[in-house]
């Protein structure tokens, strides 16, 4: 009395259903469950940021352009 003994098996199942295993009077109850479909689930996709720019250029741009402006009137005046 009093005694144990371990034992170890492997036992494998791959269809869904239940199971009972007896060793020597002594059962125990695998159940295997049927394996779930996984649904892929969107992923939100980042909009793509725009890239800044460096500040004051369309500043500089618009002061060049008013410079080459006056710089032909000017010229024309003179002729």
């Amino acid at each position: 009395a009093g005694e144990s003994t371990t034992l170890t098996f492997e036992v494998t199942k791959t269809e869904p259903g239940t199971y009972t295993i007896d060793v020597n009077g002594v059962s125990k109850t695998l159940t295997v469950k049927e394996e779930e479909e996984v649904t892929p689930t969107e992923t939100a996709t980042e909009t793509p940021t725009k890239t800044p720019t460096q500040p004051g250029f369309e500043a500089v741009f618009a002061i060049v352009g008013l410079l080459a402006v006056a710089y032909l009137v000017l010229r024309q005046r003179e002729e």
